[in-house]
């Protein structure tokens, strides 16, 4: 069974930057699975999962998704992450 694992910065959570991107984080969630055979590991990422969030003032991070102003960032965002990654789900 594959277990939860975790990617984190917090960059732009903490960062008190402002400004269009600079408001803008995420949250990303991959399932991580151990394979070993004897000696032999194997690791295996499963499942790769991002929520795009927006902090709002004073330091209230949000989904984007719940966010209609930001429709045109969130849709801009998955786009540019699933050319490198098509597999990505955006929904947790």
């Amino acid at each position: 069974m594959a277990k939860p694992g975790i990617a984190y910065s917090l960059g732009n959570f903490l960062s008190a930057q402002q400004g269009d991107y600079k408001d803008i984080g995420g949250i990303m969630q991959i399932g991580v699975k151990k394979i070993q055979t004897g000696d032999d590991v194997k690791i295996e990422l499963q499942n790769p999962k991002f929520l795009p969030t927006w902090v709002n003032r004073p330091y209230e991070i949000i989904p984007m998704k719940a966010l209609s102003d930001q429709s045109d960032k969130y849709n801009e965002i998955q786009k540019h992450m699933n050319q490198f990654m098509p597999e990505l789900s955006f929904d947790f």
